[in-house]
Formats: structure tokens, sequence, C-alpha cells
């Protein structure tokens, strides 16, 4: 019926033709014929692909450029790193770590997707706190002296193709480094970087293990967990991943420097040391924010990418200097991966009692004197039950670790209720209908420090579902000490009522209902 093929068709079709092509396919086809020239400034065009990274106003854009379009901003921006929008979870070892990227809407005196990172105050609590967020880096559109949209009939010498004007203007980035304490400096400093800060990762097969004895009195290594869990590939999202050459990292090897441990110093801490996965085993793509090479920045940039709290866990590389000299003794690189999340809206209540499938998510827990931890709620239909595994960790129980779980065939019974909601805290004073709280009997996971093996144990818990959005758990452990824990589901995030407490960090408002601010 179109002798002349794609380009004798009419622009409707055409349009709904490339609705359902990535953003890759249409710069291509764009690029490839002369008759397609005029195609190149019909925002048309890239506004439908702004809208797929969630961008249908440019007015954050235009603040210093007005003349701004849907087509530098994609073509510029949103082609290459728009895929990076959303959280980012990482296999920092213990601790993990959060990374959101958000396009700037606030008036921030630049323009374009920022980095921030999920910081919780360190401190005892029982009911979890949502974080503090820490600018890390940016990616800014810079202003410029055309516009393709200035020569819309493309007869211009300035008139360039798509491909030659993407390829001829990358955004700035800069490196943002928060001193520490935060508030102790007016400002914190910030670091232009090349357009090298942000690394695709090919994918790995790099390990992490434990000791907690020397191997020939018959203690064996234990796997660090692996982040993230090889079993629930659900969790990541790799459409997300940045349009850029994937890097290949070298696997490190330090399995060789154990006979150098001076173990009789040693027996009573772990000892963390790298080595290759099974063979069958590769951890997925990721991305690296590329750390600073030289400089006091440098420690103050690592403690914001792959944060550590003190813990007995001793670095191999801090005892045998062989290990040391063959990688020096900077913390590990971490891998940030793109995360899923099944809703990132508060779920509505429901009149009824809230059924387990619900309850799958991104969650904040309190884990007392660990503070406020990330978790991800999953509901595992071959089981019947809810799995609760950890995001960001501590160093008893780490990221990547099942941290407990309930059962829909456990329900507790009616006649023990009253007594263990009011253990938890609640008054039966018609505020609550106590009768629409589901509650289960679950099983939570503890470990000495270093999470080995032999370590780790089984306690029982008391779990309250309150609603799709709020659980109360009783702790009861193995010495009989009970305690009392909240955990919330992380609510959207409302960038415009946030507050400023020092630059480059922001703080949920105070008035955010339900979940305590740190």
């Amino acid at each position: 019926m179109y002798p002349g093929g794609l380009s004798s068709l009419p622009f409707e079709l055409l349009l709904h033709i490339f609705s359902y092509l990535p953003g890759n396919d249409i710069i291509q086809t764009l690029s490839i014929s002369r008759s397609y020239r005029t195609l190149v400034a019909d925002e048309i065009i890239w506004r439908e692909l702004c809208t797929r990274y969630d961008v249908r106003d440019l007015t954050p854009f235009r603040r210093h450029d007005p003349r701004r379009s849907f087509y530098t901003v994609y073509t510029q921006l949103l082609h290459k790193y728009g895929p990076l929008l959303g959280l980012w979870t990482s296999d920092n070892p213990f601790q993990g770590n959060v990374l959101e990227f958000r396009v700037v809407t606030e008036d921030a005196g630049w323009e374009g997707i920022v980095g921030e990172v999920w910081r919780f105050q360190a401190r005892h609590e029982r009911t979890p706190s949502l974080p503090d967020y820490f600018e890390c880096v940016r990616i800014e559109l810079t202003p410029s002296s055309t516009s393709v949209t200035d020569k819309p009939d493309g007869s211009s010498d300035e008139t360039l193709t798509t491909r030659s004007y993407y390829e001829t203007r990358s955004p700035k980035f800069t490196r943002v480094v928060h001193h520490q304490p935060i508030g102790e400096h007016k400002k914190p400093t910030l670091c232009n970087a090349s357009p090298g800060c942000i690394r695709l990762n090919a994918p790995h097969s790099q390990g992490i293990y434990l000791y907690d004895g020397p191997p020939e009195l018959g203690f064996t290594p234990s796997l660090h967990p692996l982040y993230p869990p090889p079993r629930f590939q659900d969790w990541l999202d790799p459409a997300r991943l940045p349009r850029l050459p994937a890097h290949k990292e070298p696997t490190i090897d330090l399995s060789e420097h154990l006979d150098h441990v001076p173990w009789s110093e040693h027996e009573q801490t772990p000892l963390l040391y790298f080595a290759p996965t099974d063979p069958d085993v590769t951890l997925p793509q990721s991305i690296t924010i590329v750390p600073v090479l030289t400089g006091v920045e440098t420690s103050l940039y690592d403690a914001l990418l792959a944060p550590q709290r003190d813990m007995s866990v001793t670095d191999i590389r801090r005892v045998v200097f062989s290990a040391f000299a063959q990688t020096d003794c900077r913390p590990f690189s971490p891998h940030y991966f793109p995360l899923h999340i099944p809703s990132r809206a508060t779920q509505t209540p429901s009149p009824a009692s809230p059924k387990l499938q619900e309850l799958e998510g991104i969650w904040l827990g309190a884990y007392s004197s660990d503070g406020t931890e990330v978790l991800y709620f999953t509901w595992e239909e071959s089981a019947g039950e809810v799995q609760v595994w950890k995001i960001t960790g501590n160093s008893c129980v780490p990221r990547g670790a099942l941290t407990w779980k309930i059962q829909s065939s456990s329900p507790i019974p009616q006649s023990g209720r009253a007594n263990l909601l009011t253990e938890m805290g609640f008054e039966d004073d018609g505020s609550l209908d106590w009768s629409k709280i589901g509650m289960y009997e679950g099983v939570g996971i503890i470990a000495d420090e270093g999470f080995v093996a032999d370590t780790r144990g089984l306690i029982h818990l008391d779990v309250a579902v309150i609603d799709a959005n709020n659980i109360r758990i009783i702790w009861t452990y193995e010495d009989g000490e009970r305690g009392v824990l909240s955990y919330l589901r992380y609510p959207d995030r409302d960038v415009a009522s946030e507050v400023v407490p020092w630059k480059c960090v922001r703080r949920p408002a105070p008035a955010v209902v339900g979940i305590e601010v740190a």
C-alpha cells in the first residue's frame, strides 16, 4: 500500500508506529534519510519520548534556557540518562545503600537529573523514620546557543540530524561531597567530574566471604549474601540501565592470602575477604558512581556511597600486607542495581483485613539500635507466605538477607490477640477496630556480627498487620526478652514539601503522616 516505504507513510501513522518503538530505534529511523529531516524538529515525537520518563512539562528545564524544547531535553539528557530515574540499591557489604535519581523540579540553580543517597540518622528507635536525601551527583543540562526548533523547515546549515545533534552535546557532571559532620561547614565541596562519573558494569562474579576461624582447624568460609538475591530477579528493572558502554570489572581473589592471616589475633572476629562466586552464579548488570581518586574527598565520597558502621568484622587487607598491596584498602566500590517497585504509592487501607499479597513493595523497618532499614516485601505464592528481605542491613543481618517471614497458614488464635495488641501499645478505645487487624505467627532471623552461617538462628514473632501500610511485631529473643518494632510502607516522595536543612540536603516535611521524620 505504501511502495515508498516508511518515508511515504502518513505522519499520523508514523507517530503511531513510533509509540511502540524504543528511543534508539526512533533515533536511527530519523537519522537514515534526508526525507525525515523536517521530522527531527517536530515536538510531537520528542514530547512522547519524554513522557516515557514522566516529563510532561518543560518549566523545570527552562529556568536558564527558555528556548529549551522536548527535543533537546530528550536527546541531550533523557535518551542516555533517563533510564536512571528511580531507586537503585547497592551490594555494599553489610549496610547496603539506596541511591535515587530524579528530575530536578525545584529551583536549584541548574536543570537536569540529580542523584541523591538516602541517609538515616543513626539512633535507637522502634518506629522507622524517613531518610534525608544527600545529593551526590548532578547530570546537568548546559544552556545551548542554538535550538533545532529555530529552523523547523530543516533548510539551514545549522540544522543537524538527530544523531549528530545528540552526539555533539553532553551534560555536565558534578560530584557533591559532604563534609562530616554535616552542618560543620557552611556548604559542601563541589567537584566537577567528567562524563565518566557514572559507569555501566557488565555482569560480574565477585563474591564476598567470611571466616570466623582458621581453615586448618576446620572452619569453613561463609558466603556473604549475594545481592540482589539470585532467586529474586524480579527485584530488578533491567529496562532502566543507562545507554552507556558496559565496563567489565576484573574479579578480585584474595583467598591465597588466607595463609598469612595472624589467626591468633583474630579468633574472636570474623574475617572478610573477596573471591569469585561459584562458576554457575553471575550477578546482573549494574552501575557504579566512579569514586574520587585523590584527596580528602575520597573518604568523604566513600562514606556517602559505601557507608559502614563500626563493627568487629575485619577486612583481610587490613591485616595482610600482600592483600592490601593487591587491591589497596579502599572500600569496596559498590554496584547499584535498578530496583523494581511493585507499588510506589501508599496503599489505600481496605475496610476489611488486608490480604498478605497486598503487602508487596518497599517498606521501612525499625531495628532498635541499628535505626531504620529499607526492606523489600515479597509474596511467595507457592509457600503462602510474605518474605521480608533487607535492602539495607547491619553487621548481624546484612543487606540481601531474609530478615523475617509470616505464613498465611499461621494465624494467631482470637483468644490470644487482645493481650498481644495491648503489649504492642494499642488501646482498646475504639480508635482502631481490632477485629480488622490481621495477626500471624512469624519467624525472625538473627545472627552474630558477620552473619557467619553457624551463628544464625530463628526466633518467634507475633505479627500484627494493621493495614496495607502498617505492621507491628513483637520479637521474642532467645533470652526471653521481648521487643516491639514497627514497620511502615515507604510513601511517595513529595519533593515540593521538603525542607533544606543544609545545602544539597533535603528532608521530608515534619507533617508527613504515619512516619517519624529523621
